[in-house]
């Protein structure tokens, strides 16, 4: 016996949002070619899934047969990509969406392709993104600012990490434990650990990554009394 709603359109969209969220991209599939009237969570949902389990190929085809493209679904698009590890796919796309005129209305797209530059430790390419961070004014965002400060710490800037992490306004776990762990891996053992005591002095309890930073940092300056004292 069928549901009432076997043919709703909307109840259809939920059904492609929970398989593509679970990896099943074919069954995903073989409900979005069933909606009529296709939405916005349908096609970015399955645009997502595609891309985040690196079926780049499916994912542009999918955006570009859209006869509406926006923000919202180029940014499925990018982030999927850089999730799966397609940086220098992610950075393309990125490239393509500015060329089609797509105006960055939230700096979420604007964050993870920071990501893909720090991921790639490309310098010159994370600068320009860090330029076009300060035309679009979003320097101020909290997200934004933590993928800069791990971008520059990955691409061996320290002093320009330290520099935005001591600019910004409001600093979470996140923005403490990237510019710990940069100065750890740059050899600046004694820095990372003062930086350490002043994000607990801050109030903020440091996760799993902040603690590998500073082991590394404890290990490779020969600090073992600190190193067991920490933990």
């Amino acid at each position: 016996m069928l549901s009432q709603f076997h043919n709703d359109d909307v109840v259809k969209s939920s059904l492609v949002y929970m398989y593509s969220k679970c990896g099943l991209l074919d069954s995903s599939r073989l409900v979005f070619d069933s909606i009529a009237l296709k939405n916005s969570l349908s096609w970015t949902s399955m645009i997502s899934g595609y891309a985040r389990v690196g079926r780049k190929v499916e994912a542009v085809k999918l955006l570009k047969s859209m006869s509406l493209k926006n923000l919202i679904s180029w940014t499925a698009l990018v982030s999927g990509l850089v999730q799966s590890g397609n940086w220098i796919d992610g950075l393309y796309m990125f490239i393509e969406m500015r060329s089609e005129g797509i105006d960055i209305l939230d700096p979420f797209v604007v964050s993870t392709i920071v990501g893909a530059s720090a991921n790639l430790a490309s310098l010159g390419v994370g600068k320009q993104i860090h330029g076009f961070v300060i035309v679009l004014g979003y320097e101020s965002s909290l997200f934004v600012s933590n993928a800069l400060v791990d971008m520059y710490a990955k691409c061996s800037d320290i002093l320009a990490a330290k520099e935005i992490f001591f600019t910004m306004q409001k600093r979470d776990v996140v923005s403490w434990t990237s510019v710990i762990v940069g100065a750890a891996h740059h050899g600046l053992a004694k820095e990372a650990l003062r930086l350490y005591d002043e994000m607990i002095s801050a109030g903020l309890k440091p996760n799993e990554v902040t603690f590998i930073g500073l082991i590394y940092a404890c290990s490779h300056a020969g600090l073992v009394s600190k190193g067991r004292y920490i933990f």
